[in-house]
């Protein structure tokens, strides 16, 4: 054991940490003891960078949006979805924007062609349609 604890501290003084390399080491040993003190407290159950992602995430997603679009949360949006369905195209986004807060405004994701809706005002997005 002392063997090994005079060559780690024969190795720390051939090779000169850098100020860079020690507020790393500083920022490392925070993070491990911040990490020790949510698990003893309990509140690690409650924070998402605790909980273990179980399966597939991108199973989850799209399941998810599986189900978005068999149960519409509003009925008008729900016509406006369907006729946009019936065509193929992209979806009316003018009629999907009708009765929206103010501010509020209904955009289509490129990447996934789903209707997602902006507020500019508050620099907010929401896949759900919001209430007034």
């Amino acid at each position: 054991m002392w063997k090994a604890a005079k060559e780690e501290l024969r190795d720390e003084e051939e090779e000169p940490e850098s100020a860079l390399e020690a507020l790393e080491r500083k920022r490392q040993k925070e993070i491990e003891e911040w990490r020790k003190q949510q698990i003893a407290s309990g509140e690690a159950q409650e924070n998402a960078n605790f909980v273990p992602v179980r399966g597939d995430w991108r199973d989850r997603v799209k399941r998810r949006r599986a189900e978005a679009k068999k149960q519409p949360k509003d009925e008008s949006v729900a016509a406006s979805l369907s006729s946009a369905e019936q065509h193929k195209g992209s979806p009316d986004l003018a009629e999907l924007s009708k009765g929206l807060p103010s501010g509020w405004q209904a955009y289509v994701d490129e990447s996934t062609k789903q209707v997602y809706y902006g507020n500019s005002l508050a620099s907010e997005t929401s896949w759900e349609r919001p209430m007034k």
